[in-house]
């Protein structure tokens, strides 16, 4: 997995990340699995951050990365 890959699939578990917390936390549950979203996001980014040698890309780059990987995972 390159380290664009992980960065925009971090990016994408963020959200859902949250509202599963939220989901949790309005229902009176333990956020187990919001918890491990955002493990996992956190992971696929600092993978991400220690592959690329000169950092993370900036945030305006994240939809044509998106792009790039969905065209690349149709091929």
């Amino acid at each position: 997995m390159t380290g664009d890959a992980a960065f925009v699939l971090g990016l994408m578990l963020v959200p859902l990340a949250l509202v599963s917390v939220i989901s949790a936390w309005a229902d009176e549950r333990r956020p187990l699995l919001g918890g491990a979203l955002a493990c996992m996001a956190l992971a696929l980014v600092a993978f991400a951050w220690i592959s690329a040698p000169e950092g993370l890309p900036p945030l305006r780059m994240v939809p044509e990365m998106a792009l790039e990987l969905a065209v690349a995972a149709w091929r």
